[in-house]
């Protein structure tokens, strides 16, 4: 299985939307699911988020799951590091599929492409070391796209007529968009909406340009502009950028997610941005699960290749997303009840 064009991941998005989006009782005795179908407790499927910062390596079992995070490492120690982590979250189960989530392109063999935040990666077969150290297929799409194939279908109140864009914030900006349930392609790598042009943005961006949406609107973007006083600028770009997203794709939903939701809060981020979003005529949401949006759109990767399968390893998903959003809900809580007492 190959990997390298959105036509090919539109069709394993659909198949994991089609039982995703499913109403419970039609996910259970429709035609993919049964209640004859039980998860082999010995049998699992993984979910990777490869980013420029953090390397998450998540198992999805029939009875649990595991989620490990380790910085993302350098070229040299890569494919120890990467093959490790994998064995480690896998051992003695049987993989099924694994489903990546990347920040970089990646060419049909598997490989990464151009990756500005990492150039020392280009080259490097990451699809091939996960085939060789789970003897499963491995298939990818772009960190936006996999955020948005979360994002748009675990909402409580999602609509199939949404056309919903996915705006990570993390060490770079990821965007991804969801139309009536399939994909959007708007690009990969250096070549997709974060690295944009808009009035008002000057900082140099890694992919060689001025001015990029994602210098601005990454987690170093929105330190550097509010320290420099220029919160206002970046509310105008945010404005200039979603009108973009209206009139090119007719989107009605931005959902901010990635990790700059749990680093600058979710108040602060309305505060800077629902304002330039409802002036373009779309509504504007912050993720409940802001730092698992990508494992999770892998995962659901993962399920959509496992058509048999699907919508019960989508379920099993969706308990372990939940699962980790409560635990690090008590984690923070027990934090502060600590440093109050």
């Amino acid at each position: 299985w190959h990997t390298g064009t959105h036509l090919f991941c539109a069709i394993l998005v659909w198949c994991a939307l089609h039982s995703a989006c499913l109403p419970a009782g039609d996910r259970q005795h429709g035609t993919q699911v049964t209640n004859m179908q039980v998860l082999d407790t010995k049998e699992c499927i993984l979910g990777i988020d490869l980013g420029a910062t953090s390397l998450r390596v998540a198992r999805v079992g029939g009875c649990d799951g595991e989620l490990l995070s380790v910085p993302t490492p350098s070229a040299m120690e890569a494919e120890e590091v990467v093959t490790a982590a994998v064995r480690k979250v896998c051992v003695g189960m049987k993989v099924q599929c694994v489903g990546v989530s990347r920040a970089p392109g990646i060419d049909a063999e598997g490989r990464i492409g151009a990756w500005p935040s990492r150039p020392q990666w280009t080259g490097l077969p990451f699809l091939p070391w996960l085939r060789r150290s789970t003897g499963a297929p491995a298939v990818s799409a772009d960190d936006g796209v996999c955020m948005g194939l979360w994002e748009h279908c675990a909402r409580v109140n999602a609509h199939q007529d949404d056309v919903t864009a996915c705006i990570g914030i993390g060490t770079g900006l990821a965007v991804g968009i969801m139309a009536r349930n399939k994909p959007v392609a708007s690009g990969e790598g250096a070549a997709t909406l974060a690295h944009e042009r808009f009035p008002g943005l000057d900082f140099l961006c890694t992919c060689g340009k001025r001015g990029c949406l994602q210098t601005a609107l990454s987690v170093q973007g929105v330190e550097r502009m509010a320290a420099a006083g220029r919160i206002s600028d970046l509310r105008r770009a945010f404005h200039a950028f979603v009108r973009v997203l209206r009139v090119r794709f007719d989107v009605n939903l931005a959902i901010i997610t990635g990790g700059g939701v749990d680093r600058f809060g979710a108040d602060f981020l309305k505060r800077c941005l629902v304002s330039g979003a409802l002036a373009a005529g779309v509504r504007f949401e912050v993720s409940s699960t802001p730092a698992l949006s990508g494992v999770g759109g892998a995962f659901m990767l993962a399920a959509g290749h496992l058509r048999e399968t699907s919508g019960l390893w989508t379920g099993r998903t969706r308990d372990f997303i939940q699962q980790e959003r409560w635990q690090r809900a008590r984690l923070a809580n027990g934090f502060a009840a600590a440093a109050t007492a």
